[in-house]
């Protein structure tokens, strides 16, 4: 009796073991064919940020603004994309497409830089020049590519989300052409949120997976802006902006050449998570304090980098001195604005 019992347990362990590998098998084709059909995923990291993958061919891409992957909704005259990433903190969407050369190039910087031009050619509004360029070639080894190219320009036409400008980068690797495209209504998309979007939406398109990896926070630690893509000053600095923009005297001429200054600092700050070297430091104070004659202002700029240590940090002073020279420009104001619109150089 105790043997059947026996042969009968070990005979359904057998069957179960049999049935737990059948179905494990059935899911993971089906896993396979789902992910056939739609290569592609999005894992949340911290604060706002997500990595994107297309499990095609390894690429990846950290994203702020707590983006939301859904396949592509093609419009008529549209070019078609694989994937859509929309923000769900800004008007943005971001869209990705891998494809083949579309002619016979001569090299990778050949492919990138005419397919480039010949996308822009067919998407910019007639009359305005995309200004295609090729990337600098220390982006390429940070990406894992051979070549690259990208331009800004009007759209010819309002796309169906209202988008009327576009960025767009062409990555060339191993022959292939990924394509990802920015695009979003410029009116609703200011100098200060572009550039806190574009320092780390840059920084993180590899097709190598450490480089993700090695990007422990997108957002540092600041003691000047929160840990997310909208830029949004810590409360203390709020307090600042608004003790500090009743004593400000800044003429007009002044005003132009402060935002110039404050431009250029946002745009060629480097990576959020970049910690500037002796050298960049100073030279980012001496260009901010450069066009600096109002001595309070002067003061602030100079107490501010002593607490500079990343490129964010440095956006983020350049964010205090932006908004505390727009609010004594319009002093009547009933609330600061959320950003300065000052002239932009970005792009």
């Amino acid at each position: 009796m105790i043997g059947f019992l026996v042969r009968t347990a070990t005979r359904t362990a057998v069957r179960a073991a049999i049935n737990g590998q059948r179905e494990s098998r059935a899911r993971a084709a089906a896993l396979q064919s789902q992910m056939r059909a739609f290569p592609f995923a999005m894992t949340p990291k911290a604060h706002d940020v997500a990595l994107y993958t297309d499990l095609r061919n390894g690429f990846g891409h950290l994203v702020p603004g707590r983006p939301q992957l859904t396949p592509a909704m093609p419009s008529p005259g549209e070019p078609p994309d694989d994937t859509a990433l929309w923000l769900s903190d800004l008007p943005i969407t971001v869209r990705y497409r891998l494809e083949g050369p579309a002619f016979a190039a001569t090299s990778a910087a050949d492919l990138a830089g005419r397919t480039a031009e010949e996308h822009a050619r067919r998407r910019a509004r007639t009359g305005t020049s995309p200004g295609v360029e090729l990337v600098h070639p220390g982006w390429l080894g940070a990406w894992a590519t051979e070549a690259a190219a990208r331009a800004s320009y009007d759209l010819a036409y309002v796309d169906p989300m209202g988008a009327d400008r576009e960025d767009l980068f062409i990555l060339v690797r191993s022959g292939s052409v990924m394509r990802v495209t920015v695009r979003y209504p410029n009116a609703a998309v200011d100098v200060v949120t572009r550039s806190l979007f574009l320092s780390a939406f840059e920084a993180t398109l590899s097709f190598h997976p450490e480089r993700w990896h090695q990007v422990h926070a997108l957002w540092p630690e600041s003691s000047f802006l929160e840990p997310r893509v909208i830029p949004t000053l810590r409360p203390a600095r709020e307090e600042q902006v608004r003790g500090l923009t009743p004593m400000l005297r800044v003429g007009e001429a002044e005003r132009t050449s402060i935002f110039r200054a404050l431009d250029e600092a946002l745009k060629n700050a480097g990576a959020p998570w970049l910690a500037l070297d002796a050298a960049s430091w100073n030279r980012h104070r001496d260009a901010l304090l450069g066009p600096v004659a109002d001595p309070r202002l002067r003061a602030a700029i100079e107490a501010g980098f002593g607490e500079v240590r990343t490129a964010h940090d440095l956006r983020g002073l350049a964010l205090v001195a932006g908004r505390a020279v727009e609010l004594a420009h319009r002093p009547s104001s009933m609330a600061p604005p959320p950003h300065w619109h000052g002239p932009s150089t970005i792009g």
